[in-house]
């Protein structure tokens, strides 16, 4: 029973997961049904800018924060989430 749940439980963090990247990668306004939808991130923004615009983007999602955020080389940006008190790490490229 207990690797059942486990099962459960791994699934919905991944797709709690793959809701976030979706969100973190979209930019806003170019989703057509849902304007609101995505974020305005670039590289060049601060990290307090791009964290402000990374939480505004996952604030639907229940149980998704973003922790933190850092800059990384070649336009990667390494985000912290905490998904229902599972903490993952999520790299994303932008230009």
């Amino acid at each position: 029973m207990n690797d059942v749940k486990n099962a459960v439980d791994t699934d919905y963090i991944q797709g709690l997961l793959e809701a976030a990247v979706l969100c973190l990668n979209t930019t806003k306004g170019g989703f057509y049904p849902d304007k609101d939808f995505g974020a305005k991130i670039k590289y060049t923004l601060a990290e307090p800018e791009i964290l402000s615009q990374a939480r505004a983007s996952l604030e639907r999602l229940d149980g998704v924060y973003v922790k933190s955020v850092c800059k990384a080389e070649n336009g990667i940006v390494v985000y912290n989430l905490t998904l229902n008190d599972d903490e993952r790490q999520v790299e994303l490229k932008y230009d």
